[in-house]
This record gives structure tokens, sequence and C-alpha cells, in this order.
């Protein structure tokens, strides 16, 4: 399922909070269990039992009141016993009052008229909109505790799970009502038949009574709340982009298939996937190693989701490496921009011919404020387009150091694994760029994802005074350069951290219009970056430029 705007926002949260981090810093998040509802059970359970007291409080009256006339009268009638009504006048009347209770609370119009139904109706509501405040209420203090923001409490999905469970709890209750019926009349009858006295009558009826409101009760209740839990859980995980949760129990005595609980036999068996990697599209599968690849579950394991087997009490647990990771990928992708000036040229060898240089002419301001157009020239524009066709090709970030006679110095692809591509400079490397002329030097590499300068890069501007500029080209066809030229060079550190202050500001400012979807999450951070170079640029004297590779 796509995630919704406010999953957007989250990202775009957790982009600028760690992107401020140092690697070590970047822990993977905690894994925080959501609790099983067993408050919203109980007072469930309660609920159903209050609504079905008023019948058997009417049984037993009427019981009470007419039992001696009702045994004695119509014993001696020879009537044909049928299970679905009572023989006599006053069975007729018990039978005919009991439906007629059903009729006036559970009906099949109120089924279809939800919102303007009885009190049953209503009250199923609200215990659903309890259960979704409890579910939220869990749910947010995961997030909270894993990743340290807290999601919009953006519920679409809501409206259409709550009616779904309404429903299905209506005719639950219904067909509870009309099992109790049956019961009566049946014990009745044998009442009847055997002769037995209004005192047995009444005790019979009382054990059904005592049976309904306790054992049915109580499993209706447990089973229909998981259910809820469940589905809720679900629907608010893949609203928020997770696939994939972690299967835990309620790690007591009653689990399914404990061994040193109370049904260590039992089978299907919940105990066996307590702590397992599972994903919300597939309930017959799990994985090991973190979801790269999924295992058929064990022929005793339960084949669906937690809470969704009668009774169960088990819950989904948020896997919020999910979604950390995506962030912390794409952060690792830019952080690995800018890498050593060692190893062959897998592009074009090491050095290049000095083609006739085209003049550069004259930046042309552009439509937007504070950005020259991007005149790329002809030895640059060569060695941009052999990094986009390398970086296209392997997936990788690929480097060019280069004199501006068209000597490339050295060239260099990531290596990392997962799109890890952040290299190291070497200390011969090092050495070598500090020993060459101020502002003698460029730095060209790829972005796949299009953005511009991150704060790594333009740190290496203040490190290695020999750089007079530095370009990238987006997989997306966008060319930037940041030019010192006669501008200043502060500390690298200070760089990155002002890097880092601004754009985690830049992309606050930006999170109405992901919100207002006028731009996705990838346009936003572009922006962004663009608006953090730019502030850069104008506090050191630098030159910002950016095009089109196509012009």
């Amino acid at each position: 399922m796509a995630s919704n705007n406010s999953v957007e926002t989250i990202k775009l949260m957790l982009y600028w909070q760690r992107k401020a981090l140092k690697p070590s810093q970047r822990k993977s998040p905690r894994i925080v269990s959501m609790s099983y509802p067993l408050a919203v059970e109980k007072k469930y359970a309660l609920m159903l039992r209050t609504w079905m007291k008023p019948l058997m409080d009417f049984t037993t009256d009427f019981i009470r009141q007419n039992g001696e006339d009702l045994i004695r009268g119509d014993a001696a009638m020879e009537l044909v016993i049928r299970c679905d009504a009572l023989p006599g006048d006053l069975f007729t009347r018990l039978v005919d009052s009991l439906n007629g209770w059903m009729d006036t609370y559970v009906t099949e119009e109120a089924r279809q008229t939800p919102g303007f139904g009885p009190t049953i109706w209503m009250g199923l509501g609200q215990a659903a909109d309890d259960l979704n405040e409890a579910n939220y209420t869990q749910w947010k203090k995961s997030s909270k505790s894993a990743m340290g923001v807290e999601f919009p409490k953006d519920e679409e999905w809501w409206p259409k799970t709550k009616q779904d469970w309404q429903k299905q709890n209506y005719t639950l209750f219904e067909k509870m009502g009309k099992e109790y019926v049956t019961q009566i009349n049946n014990v009745t009858e044998q009442a009847v038949v055997n002769g037995w006295s209004v005192r047995q009558l009444v005790e019979e009826i009382s054990k059904i009574d005592t049976t309904m409101k306790k054992s049915r009760v109580n499993l209706i209740a447990r089973d229909q709340i998981g259910k809820l839990n469940s589905m809720a859980t679900q629907d608010r995980m893949q609203h928020a982009g997770l696939n994939m949760y972690i299967w835990e129990t309620a790690h007591d005595e009653r689990v399914r298939g404990n061994p040193g609980g109370k049904y260590p036999n039992a089978r299907p068996s919940h105990h066996l996937m307590d702590g397992l990697l599972c994903r919300w599209d597939d309930p017959t599968v799990y994985s090991e190693d973190g979801g790269k690849t999924w295992i058929p579950r064990d022929a005793d394991a339960p084949l669906a989701h937690p809470g969704m087997e009668i009774q169960c009490r088990c819950i989904a647990t948020a896997y919020w490496e999910e979604l950390m990771g995506e962030v912390d990928l794409k952060i690792a992708k830019e952080e690995g921009k800018i890498s050593g000036i060692s190893g062959e040229d897998e592009l074009s060898g090491q050095k290049k011919p000095a083609s006739e240089p085209i003049p550069e002419k004259p930046a042309a301001r552009s439509t937007k404020t504070g950005i020259k157009k991007d005149i790329i020239p002809a030895g640059i524009l060569l060695v941009l387009n052999e990094i986009l066709t390398a970086g296209q090709k392997n997936g990788k970030e690929n480097m060019k150091v280069m004199t501006s006679d068209g000597t490339v110095l050295a060239f260099q692809s990531g290596e990392g694994a997962d799109g890890n591509h952040r290299i190291q400079l070497t200390d011969k490397n090092m050495s070598v760029l500090k020993s060459l002329p101020d502002n003698t030097v460029s730095i060209s590499h790829n972005h796949s994802t299009g953005e511009g300068f991150s704060g790594e890069d333009l740190a290496l501007l203040c490190d290695f005074h020999s750089l007079k500029e530095i370009r990238v080209i987006g997989h997306n066809g966008m060319t930037y350069a940041m030019i010192v030229g006669e501008g200043q060079r502060p500390e690298a550190k200070t760089v990155k951290a002002l890097h880092a202050k601004l754009l985690g500001e830049k992309v606050f400012e930006n999170m109405g219009k992901i919100e207002r979807g006028d731009i996705t999450l990838e346009e936003a951070l572009i922006l962004a970056v663009r608006e953090v170079n730019m502030a850069i640029a104008e506090k050191y004297g630098w030159t910002y430029k950016e095009g089109k590779l196509d012009g």
C-alpha cells in the first residue's frame, strides 16, 4: 500500500534528523512492543453482558410469575414440540416476547443504516473507537521510543474498518440472542415434558444465563477485540509504509503451543511464531535475515496474522528498521558521493586529451534568484557525460579529479554494498591534493538522486585549497557547480554543521507543500538542498550554478 503524505513528512523529519548525526551515531531503532488491549476487551465484554441482561431478566421474571401455570397447564396438552417454537399459550407468549425484544434491539434496518440504529449499534461503534484510540496510543509510543518522531493521526482507512467490524459484531450479537432464545425454548420444553418444578426450571435457566454471560460473552469479546486490534494495526502500519512486522505472543501460560504452558500440544502453535519477522501481504511465510529471503511457515504454525485466529491475543510489533533503513540508505548514498582519488580510470584512462577549449561564456542569470546558469566547458562536459553513463550502468557514484587542462588525476567508483558508496580519501591522496597549487583542480561526480551538494561535498572545498570547484551531475540530467573563486574557506566542520542546520529548516518549510500534495518527497529534498547551497554560497562569497545537461 502506498505511503501517504504524512509518511513522506515523517521521512523528511527522519532524513534531516539522522543526516545531522555521525554514521557511528545512527543506531538501529529499538523494537518497542505494542500491548494487547486487555482493558478494551473487558469493557466490551461488560457491554455485551449489559445488552443481554434485559433479555435474561425478562425470562427469569416471566418464569417466576408464570411457571406454575406454564408447566401444569401445558403439560397435558398434546402438541408437537419443535426447536423454533414453544407449545401452549404461555410458551408462545414467552417466545413472542423474547423475539419481540430481539426485533426491537437488533433489526435488519439498523444494520443497513449505520449511525441511525438503536443503542446496540451505537455502542458497537463506541467499542470500536475505544480500541482504535488504545491502538493509536500504543503506536504513537512505539514510534516515539523507536525513532524519536510521532506519526500524525491520519486515519482515512478507519471508517471502513470500523463499519465492517460493527456489522460483523451486530450479526454476532443477534446470533447470540437467538441462541439464548432457542436454549430457553428447549429447556422449557423439557420442563413441561418431564414435569419439572418451577424451581428446577429457574435453576436450569440460571445455568444458561451464567454460561452466556461468562463463557460465551468472554469468548466473543476476546475474539473480536483481538481481530479488530489486528485489523487496525495492519491498516496503520501499511499506511505508514511498513510491509513487515514482528509476531509477538502474550508471553504467558495460555499461549498455544507453549511447552511450559497450559496448552503445550495445541495446534496451530502460536508459540512457534514468537519473535519472527513476517509480512502483511503473505501470512504463510517468515524471514530470518531482515526480509531478504522468506521461508514457508512450519506446518504446525498459524497461517494468519496475529489476532485473527479465534481468541488469539498475539500482536504485531512494528519493524521500524524497514522505514529507517530506507532513510539511512538514502543518506548513505549521499555521503558516498565524494571518494578517494586513487585507482584506475575505469571510464576513459588517466589522461584526457586537451580538446580545443571552448571559451566559457559569461554566466547568464537564471530566472531563479541567486542561481547562475551552468555553462559547462567542453572538457568537463565530456567528463560529466562519462560519469553519468557509468553511474547509470553500475549503479554507483563515480568521481574524477582533473586539472584545468583536462588531465585526469584520478578516478574512483563507489564500492559499498546496498548503495552505500562512501569512499574515504587515503592519506596519500589527501597529500597529493594538498601539494597542488591553489585553485587548480576540480572534482566531478554523479548523484543518482538528482540533488545538489551535501555538506561533505562542500567541506572538501574547505579542506583542500587546490580545489577551485566541485561539480555534480544528477541522473535526472541536472548539473550543479560550486566555485570558490575569491571566496572564504572556513573550517570544514563549520560548513557541514551549517549545511545540516539549514537543511533541517528548509525541510520543515517544505512540509506543508508535501502534505498538500504540491510536491513529492524527492522534489522537496532537491529544492531544500538547492536553497541550502545558495545560502552557503552567498555567506562565503562562492558562486553557485545549475543547469540541464541537455542545455
